[in-house]
């Protein structure tokens, strides 16, 4: 029993020194809801940034959001999950969240996008952020027989 204690001790320090730190070797969880508006999207680009510089192992974008209400910001979140500092993935969660229009196109952006059973994502057309505007789709053409 005497051997075996200074084994448990070293044991113990080795096993505490290789536990998860804030310093890095993390998971940056970035949890939004409702619309998305200018600080709520600035407030996830600033997390991404912000867990790549801490030298975090990943990002995770927790969304449950109906709509994008800012161009701008829009803009720069999805240039940021197109090229991320840092593995990013985006979740819609937990249920019953939902994801519409310009933020269920952020959930999908990510290299890595999952969804918690029962919640909702789509609704993505029309998406109508900043000052571009969009092209009215036209009703399909309906083909007679006989006629192309």
């Amino acid at each position: 029993m005497r051997r075996l204690r200074p084994l448990l001790i070293v044991a113990l320090l080795v096993l505490a020194g290789c536990s998860g730190s804030a310093g890095g070797g993390a998971i940056e969880v970035i949890d939004v809801s409702g619309p998305l508006d200018s600080r709520a999207l600035r407030f996830i680009a600033d997390s991404i940034v912000n867990a790549a510089e801490r030298g975090q192992e990943m990002a995770l974008v927790q969304i449950n959001a109906p709509a994008v209400l800012d161009g701008e910001g829009f803009d720069r979140v999805r240039q940021l999950l197109e090229n991320p500092p840092l593995p990013v993935a985006t979740w819609v969660g937990p249920y019953p969240a939902v994801a519409y229009g310009g933020a269920a196109i952020l959930a999908t952006t990510a290299e890595h996008a999952a969804a918690a059973p029962g919640s909702t994502w789509g609704k993505v057309d029309p998406v109508v952020l900043g000052e571009v505007s969009c092209k009215q789709i036209e009703p399909p053409t309906r083909i007679e027989r006989g006629r192309l």
